[in-house]
């Protein structure tokens, strides 16, 4: 941000010098101030001056601080006011308070006798309202490139995100572990081995093919989540801890695919759930017309233990893919007491 800033202000800078320059040259050599050099002191230096403090008001605060945030009608009005506001202190002579000016003051009265004050205001009108345009074009062309450019880095972030949660959406550990599972219960000729060789199918089919589009219905992402906590559950047959109240209400909600797994594995790895006595998981999702609440917690055991490392896209790109496909539009709270884990995420469909 720093960097950022400097930038921003030399820019800036680069902008009111150049404009300064370029009227100083002007008006010093093709508006006769080289050869009457009291005229040139007493109205194209004031001019120049006032040139700056315009340019520099535009840039600095009108139109990053009004335009850009979309205070069109504020920022044409602070700019008539000012504009007007200088051409009528130029034209009045505010600017000169020198008794050196004295010389200079009676011949331009009478040389003002002979202008209209159409013509007087036209003097300084031209010089201001060209500065003014002009630096407020190149501005906005400037932040219309700056935005284009965020827009494709933005866009290129995403693709490789996605990139990232496609290549990594399968869980190796917990494909290894269901369907040794489910071969455990066809060795014993279990009535669930097919239901929960069903279940890994849909998911398998979830996650290969309707995953890649951009938004899925609701009651898909129930299901596998649902398929999902059904088949960890096979690890004991004594029943853990776990708690699910998915509410289907609104099944046809759309939401991006696959966007709660990853906080639901991630109370699986960590949870030591299989500590029948303190570990536990419960998962809650409700829904209304155009909002989802989905909140999980989840145990903390005393002793850190390790699991695997492979598997889901991981809460650091679940926040990016939160970032980037529901900007302005989530709220998500993560809390850690040392004895349980809380997440809570809100989304705005509308």
């Amino acid at each position: 941000f720093c960097v950022m800033a400097k930038n921003e202000k030399y820019r800036v800078i680069k902008h009111i010098l150049s404009w300064g320059v370029a009227w100083f040259l002007l008006l010093l050599f093709f508006a006769e101030g080289w050869e009457d050099p009291l005229r040139f002191i007493y109205r194209g230096l004031p001019l120049i001056a006032c040139l700056i403090t315009l340019i520099s008001i535009n840039l600095i605060y009108l139109l990053p601080k009004l335009y850009f945030k979309r205070k069109i009608g504020l920022y044409l009005i602070i700019s008539l006011i000012l504009f007007t506001g200088i051409i009528w202190m130029l034209n009045n002579e505010l600017l000169i308070f020198s008794e050196l000016a004295e010389e200079y003051i009676v011949r331009e009265k009478l040389f003002e006798q002979s202008r209209t004050q159409v013509g007087t205001w036209l003097r300084y009108f031209i010089p201001l309202l060209i500065s003014f345009v002009g630096s407020t074009l190149i501005e906005l062309t400037l932040f219309a490139n700056k935005k284009e450019k965020a827009a494709i880095s933005i866009e290129k972030e995403k693709l490789d995100t996605e990139m990232k949660f496609l290549k990594s959406q399968i869980n190796p550990h917990f494909l290894f572990n269901a369907l040794n599972n489910i071969y455990s219960l066809t060795v014993i000729k279990s009535d669930k081995a097919p239901d929960n060789l069903m279940r890994l199918s849909e998911m398998l089919r979830y996650m290969l093919y309707d995953s890649n589009d951009g938004t899925v219905p609701l009651h898909k992402e129930i299901d596998y989540l649902e398929n999902y906590v059904s088949l960890a559950l096979l690890k004991d047959s004594r029943g853990l801890n776990v708690k699910v109240d998915l509410d289907k209400g609104h099944p046809d909600l759309r939401v991006v695919p696959l966007l709660f797994i990853p906080f639901v594995e991630n109370a699986f790895k960590h949870s030591k759930i299989e500590d029948l006595n303190n570990g536990y998981i419960n998962i809650n999702l409700k829904t209304s017309n155009d909002q989802i609440e989905f909140s999980i917690e989840n145990s903390i055991p005393n002793v850190v233990f390790k699991k695997d490392k492979n598997g889901g896209i991981g809460l650091t790109n679940t926040v990016q893919r939160l970032e980037l496909l529901y900007p302005n539009k989530h709220l998500l709270s993560i809390s850690d007491s040392g004895k349980t884990y809380s997440v809570h995420l809100k989304l705005d469909l509308t």
